[in-house]
């Protein structure tokens, strides 16, 4: 088994085409001495694109497992799914009131932060249930095919963002409602009174070139840095094109 190397996924495809080297080598066979190097478009390295985290990369850079390493990985991946099933379709909120969601779509664990004009996903790469608070680690590394709105403006505002198919199934309708017609923090306060927020928990942004599943204990990394307002502000920066261009 094949799995892209920033995460883990076995769900990737070829990006270069073996047609265009084929023409590539015949239109070489019509040019001065190309007949000596019309067969360099096949020496190419091909490339692949992951359909999970977005990474785009040489196929030698494909980790190839075999099958002790694939049934180590499908266990690691099912040991962080067991530790996330008790906060499934949870709200929980970190010690500043940002309200996330905990869902399962797509075959990934993704963690809906609530943003004033957006909601956006994270990929959930670890859970510690065992500090005080608990824990999530995230990653920002995924494809527009993961976001939950959409917008057909470049300005940010809620008038020009609507929720698509994909955050249909995993919002309630009383939250996508309650989520248009107030503002964050009136959002968060709505949760609150409704007694929808499961815990308190810590939010942790892994570095995306760092393998979170396959190495470190207990399916993460340890490096990674906390979710400050400097780092929530630089992960809002570089998914903000992701986020309104579905």
């Amino acid at each position: 088994m094949k799995i892209c190397p920033q995460c883990t996924s076995d769900s990737h495809e070829r990006t270069s085409s073996t047609g265009l080297r084929v023409v590539g080598c015949i239109v070489l066979l019509f040019i001065p001495y190309g007949f000596f190097i019309c067969w360099v478009p096949f020496v190419l390295p091909h490339k692949f694109l992951c359909n999970v985290c977005g990474y785009h990369g040489k196929e030698e850079e494909l980790l190839n497992l075999d099958w002790r390493e694939s049934e180590e990985l499908k266990g690691q991946h099912r040991e962080l799914h067991e530790k996330l099933q008790p906060v499934k379709d949870m709200w929980v909120q970190d010690t500043k009131q940002n309200s996330y969601k905990v869902i399962h779509g797509k075959g990934q664990y993704l963690l809906l932060k609530v943003l004033e004009n957006n909601i956006v996903p994270y990929r959930i790469v670890g859970y510690d249930k065992d500090t005080d608070p608990k824990r999530i680690m995230i990653k920002d590394n995924l494809v527009e095919n993961f976001n939950v709105t959409s917008s057909i403006s470049k300005i940010i505002d809620k008038s020009n963002v609507q929720v698509n198919d994909f955050g249909k199934t995993i919002l309630l309708d009383e939250e996508v409602t309650k989520f248009f017609s107030c503002n964050v923090e009136e959002f968060s306060q709505w949760l609150n009174e409704q007694a929808k927020v499961a815990l308190l928990i810590d939010i942790e942004v892994l570095p995306n070139t760092e393998r979170t599943i396959i190495e470190g204990k207990n399916g993460y990394s340890n490096k990674s840095t906390l979710f400050t307002n400097e780092n929530e502000e630089e992960a809002s920066d570089s998914k903000k094109y992701n986020d309104f261009h579905v």
